[in-house]
């Protein structure tokens, strides 16, 4: 048999709740940035929204998710995973459906999209804390790395796909109809969750547990007393800050100021997913070859320089194209081998009663600091241009990696080992 078939079937491959969640949450993640670029494209096409909306747009999906996050963490460390993650797929999926039928009807407000997206994140919030916490869970925290890894490389193959559809829908159908698809994934991934049949081991007993504000306070200091997940969590938070500017001006950018079309753009944005479907595949190589610390650096570091071609993107349209590719290609690449190894490192060093909170608390700190990154983004665009925005957004990527410079990096539970 030829090498690359007997590839196909060693490992986590060979788990078939691992390809059903996998496959699950590859269509959830196409629909996912299809919605991406989808929401804001209806905005600025549809409803004609400023700059200063686009980043109220991103900033308002913060609000409910810092009132509700740390005590999505509780909830999840409380429950089994499965079901939440479950429950919250089918809501966000009933919260898009109501955009393309407030359009169908004529009644589509940037107030609707503001409340579907501030509704969303809310869910978004649940599955983004319960995920990580029954990863391990699923395939074994010897096997947390190839796992992240293999998701993370489906998400490659979504974001090319659904950043791409996202601008040719729009631009050929329209920013609803883009939202339909968007729904219909969750409905997809719900059901490839609800096939699952390797059994959660039941949560904590109801007698063990605390007041929910104790618990949500434990993951908080969990993350606080310890230096590598200080370390990581501050990253993460910086790098979400920074993501805040680049998301919120991002297309506006290449739509109004470069001259792209919603489809070119689109296009561009999806083959930012060729080269995190190479960082996934170098994750683990990476690592070997130079320890979880330098990894990160590195990763962290170029990622954000490379993010910096954007706001240098010029001339014509295709001129201007080709910077903005370099940017996805390279700059997405290597963050991928950093993101892979930074959930997995987390993962591995945090006891499964802990999980969801410290998930949730690294959510809620990097949500609390994307309405900050959107907002200042907004208002920069608005006050000087979007380029100058995100030329502070791509500095702000790789001053996240100091984080991890000036931290011990610890590889085990039992402490010690700085890599």
């Amino acid at each position: 048999m030829p090498f690359f078939l007997r590839l196909q079937f060693t490992g986590l491959w060979r788990n078939r709740d691992f390809t059903k969640l996998w496959a699950g949450q590859t269509v959830s993640i196409f629909g996912t940035m299809l919605s991406r670029i989808a929401l804001p494209l209806t905005a600025l096409l549809a409803l004609d929204s400023s700059p200063l909306e686009q980043g109220f747009l991103q900033a308002i999906q913060a609000g409910p998710v810092l009132v509700a996050g740390l005590f999505a963490g509780v909830w999840v460390d409380r429950l089994r995973r499965r079901p939440v993650m479950i429950a919250a797929d089918l809501a966000r999926a009933a919260l898009l459906l109501s955009i393309p039928a407030a359009a169908f009807a004529g009644a589509l407000r940037m107030g609707q999209l503001y409340a579907v997206a501030a509704a969303a994140a809310v869910f978004t919030a649940l599955f983004d804390a319960a995920y990580p916490a029954y990863l391990p869970t699923l395939v074994g925290r010897e096997n947390v790395v190839e796992g992240n890894a293999k998701l993370a490389a489906s998400a490659s193959v979504a974001e090319m796909g659904g950043f791409a559809a996202a601008g040719a829908l729009v631009q050929f159908l329209s920013g609803p109809l883009a939202m339909l698809v968007d729904a219909v994934t969750f409905v997809a991934s719900a059901l490839s969750l609800a096939w699952i049949r390797k059994p959660e081991p039941p949560p904590r007993p109801k007698e063990l547990r605390e007041s929910a504000m104790r618990e949500a306070i434990e993951g908080l200091s969990v993350v606080w007393r310890d230096p590598t997940l200080r370390a990581l969590v501050a990253c993460s938070t910086t790098i979400r800050l920074a993501g805040g500017a680049f998301g919120a001006l991002y297309m506006l950018f290449a739509v109004r100021d470069l001259g792209l079309s919603p489809t070119a753009a689109g296009v561009i944005a999806g083959c930012g997913g060729l080269g995190s479907l190479a960082g996934s595949m170098l994750a683990e190589p990476a690592l070997r070859r130079l320890g979880v610390k330098a990894t990160l650096i590195v990763g962290f570091a170029l990622g954000g320089a490379f993010q910096g071609l954007v706001p240098l993107a010029h001339g014509t349209a295709l001129r201007a194209g080709l910077f903005l590719l370099v940017a996805q290609i390279i700059g997405d690449g290597l963050m991928t081998i950093a993101f892979v190894n930074d959930v997995s490192l987390r993962q591995s060093l945090v006891p499964d009663r802990l999980l969801g909170r410290v998930s949730a608390t690294a959510n809620v700190l990097g949500v609390a600091a994307m309405p900050v990154g959107a907002l200042a983004g907004g208002i920069i665009g608005e006050l000087a241009s979007p380029r100058a925005a995100l030329a502070v957004g791509a500095l702000s990527f790789s001053l996240a990696a100091l984080w991890v410079v000036a931290a011990p990096i610890r590889t085990s539970g039992g402490g010690g080992g700085e890599a």
